[in-house]
């Protein structure tokens, strides 16, 4: 990699982490966490073979192990300058996100509502979930 690229890559990495909502967002939650990060999947949705890659996943589970509910956390390198960019840019990824969330739930047999989504603006500093 080049030396420039190399810098830009920390500097942003810096900054993004310097964010208190990222850094929340990243902090492990309280109780029972596991972590995926990279984490492929393949699954049949509506008659249809769906290939992709979570970038994080959040479960919290019970005492036995049980998955009680997730987190998707999806990096994203666009620039919003204001609330109203996040909702545009969250507006546009949602389709990829409702996809995550469903792959997800069948994975886990976890019911979708109990699946969180969130999407990390690394350039802005911003977490945005989605309802």
């Amino acid at each position: 990699m080049r030396d420039d690229l190399k810098q830009k890559a920390i500097d942003l990495f810096c900054r993004a982490m310097a964010a208190p909502e990222i850094r929340a967002v990243l902090t492990r939650p309280p109780g029972h966490a596991d972590l995926w990060r990279e984490k492929r999947f393949e699954v049949v949705a509506d008659n249809r073979w769906v290939s992709g890659a979570f970038d994080r996943v959040v479960l919290l589970r019970d005492q036995s192990g049980k998955v009680l509910k997730a987190t998707v956390l999806d990096f994203k390198s666009d620039e919003a300058a204001d609330d109203a960019s996040l909702a545009e840019l969250a507006r546009q990824y949602r389709p990829q996100m409702d996809h995550y969330r469903n792959a997800l739930s069948r994975m886990l047999g976890l019911q979708a509502a109990k699946v969180a989504l969130t999407l990390v603006f690394v350039e802005s500093g911003k977490a945005y979930e989605l309802r």
